[in-house]
């Protein structure tokens, strides 16, 4: 206990924080929105202390604050300035950039955090993991929560997103122990890809097809994209494909699910997004807004607020607390300025991971990252891809997860001086 203190030093205290995260998000918001809220107070105070204001200036934080500038200015100019930027807390969206700027900082300072990350996710996984296993078997959990017709809960108790945070903390999990380990060692290389199967079967049986879609492409792209360990992966993607054959075969909820799914598909408005009819209603809805308000949108964060406007009604399963969909969530709430800016983060993702295909094709050394850390690209790339439905923009506990993701790509581009 002391040699870990003692590595971290006067640093202990948001080195713990960081390191409590993944059991934080299970409690629910609140917590970790406090976590991340003092984990920003405190590199921000560094920042000042240390003289650390290249973290500021440089081409990722100036997008970040011009971005910001428009969630400022979509609130100001929406007509419900209070409802937008205090009530529904826009204004305070700069903490999760801050956030991401003390993960640069500490994991530069202290690169174990990798490791340490990596094993507090490790355990958390597999203890929701096994919960989530009971419940999906008996009905109940082993802490007596009761499972969904087709979804499960697990320590998430009535809220159905343990397969987004299964398949998230999976993805980060596996990125963090390639980034500490290496490929070098056959028995980790077995472990970390064994956490990647696990991942990919029980995000499977939880019923949530966004999350496995996330975790599937992000299986298939590190496949693709990493030159190291094919056959290990090739390996074990067949395992995790008989594993899921077996479960639709074998269980009714899970084949319910799947015909669910199939049917869905062929009555859908918004066919090149894998959701439901009901979130087309939403979308509809959105999509209202933005031709309404094209420039500035109706307001950050004001979905929730004026979906129930008969301007933008579409039925009456269109209204929600957002439009589950990043992309429209913007072009609704901020307009064509805000989903320009916004989208400099995925095309510059695409970007790099495209120079890095065809530089694994052509061999040309130039084009490549370092594979130790291609899974960070794909990590971040994989939960703001546009073709599935998302939780909210502005939603605390969604972004610990995107911006934590965030601030490990940054400590590759914003190097500690």
């Amino acid at each position: 206990m002391n040699s870990f203190i003692n590595q971290f030093g006067k640093d202990i205290f948001p080195i713990i924080l960081i390191l409590l995260l993944p059991m934080a998000l299970v409690s629910g918001p609140a917590i970790p929105d406090i976590i991340l809220s003092i984990l920003g107070l405190i590199f921000l105070v560094k920042s000042f202390k240390e003289k650390l204001f290249y973290f500021y200036y440089n081409i990722f934080s100036l997008s970040f604050f011009l971005f910001f500038f428009i969630i400022l200015l979509s609130g100001l100019s929406s007509g419900f300035i209070y409802v937008s930027l205090i009530e529904n807390e826009a204004i305070f969206y700069f903490r999760f950039y801050l956030f991401s700027l003390a993960i640069c900082y500490f994991c530069q300072r202290y690169p174990v955090i990798f490791k340490y990350l990596g094993f507090s996710l490790f355990i958390t996984i597999i203890v929701i993991t096994i919960d989530g296993s009971v419940e999906y078997m008996r009905g109940v959990s082993i802490f007596g929560v009761k499972s969904g017709e087709t979804r499960l809960f697990s320590l998430f108790i009535d809220e159905p997103i343990v397969g987004r945070y299964i398949s998230s903390a999976t993805m980060l999990c596996v990125s963090l122990f390639i980034y500490h380990f290496g490929y070098k060692d056959n028995k980790k290389i077995i472990f970390i890809f064994s956490i990647l199967m696990i991942g990919e079967v029980f995000t499977f049986m939880t019923g949530e097809r966004a999350a496995f879609g996330m975790i599937a492409i992000f299986s298939i792209s590190s496949f693709i994209l990493i030159s190291e360990r094919r056959v290990e992966r090739i390996i074990f993607i067949i395992l995790s494909i008989i594993c899921i054959a077996i479960l639709i075969n074998q269980q009714d909820r899970t084949k319910q699910r799947f015909d669910q799914t199939v049917s869905e598909i062929q009555n859908r408005e918004f066919n090149y997004i894998a959701a439901s009819p009901i979130h087309d209603q939403h979308y509809s809805s959105a999509i209202k807004m933005f031709i309404d308000k094209p420039i500035l949108g109706v307001g950050s964060n004001l979905f929730r607020s004026l979906c129930k406007d008969e301007d933008y009604i579409v039925s009456d399963q269109s209204c929600s607390t957002h439009p589950h969909h990043y992309y429209i969530q913007i072009l609704a709430e901020n307009g064509i300025l805000g989903f320009i800016i916004f989208c400099f983060v995925p095309v510059s993702l695409i970007i790099i991971l495209t120079k890095h295909f065809f530089g694994l094709i052509f061999k040309n050394q130039k084009l490549l990252l370092e594979d130790k850390k291609i899974l960070f690209y794909i990590f971040l790339f994989v939960v703001i891809f546009p073709f599935w439905p998302s939780g909210s923009f502005y939603n605390n506990w969604t972004n610990v997860t995107n911006f934590i993701g965030l601030g490990f790509l940054l400590s590759f581009h914003i190097k500690l001086k």
